[in-house]
């Protein structure tokens, strides 16, 4: 197990990183059919395609690595943890009211369940 207490490895593995929001903007495929299975990431909001026939956008800003969902009013609905983005993926932990760590593509794919 790595800590973030041994200097040598806090960098590479315990570094808060400033996500900037063209990072981010796009579509993004979970290619399963499940809650939050597609996100599209506009300036300042997100539109969000569901399992359940329900599609919403809600509001979202970027703090360092976290990405933050915000009600109509500005509030804090939800904090989500984003712990890894590179051009082809997103790996989100904890989104929206999903306590699971998901995995999305700007891929899409045929979907398995």
């Amino acid at each position: 197990m790595i800590s973030c207490r041994d200097k040598t490895r806090k960098e590479q593995f315990c570094k808060t990183k400033q996500i900037n929001i063209d990072e981010i903007k796009g579509n993004w495929y979970l290619n399963k059919w499940t809650m939050y299975h597609t996100l599209a990431f506009a300036e300042k909001t997100v539109f969000v395609d569901n399992n359940i026939d329900s599609v919403f956008t809600v509001n979202y800003s970027l703090s360092n690595d976290t990405l933050v969902l915000r009600g109509n009013d500005s509030s804090i609905k939800y904090e989500s943890k984003i712990i890894a983005l590179t051009k082809d993926t997103l790996v989100i932990k904890n989104f929206g009211n999903k306590a699971d760590t998901l995995c999305y593509s700007r891929t899409e794919r045929e979907w398995s369940n």
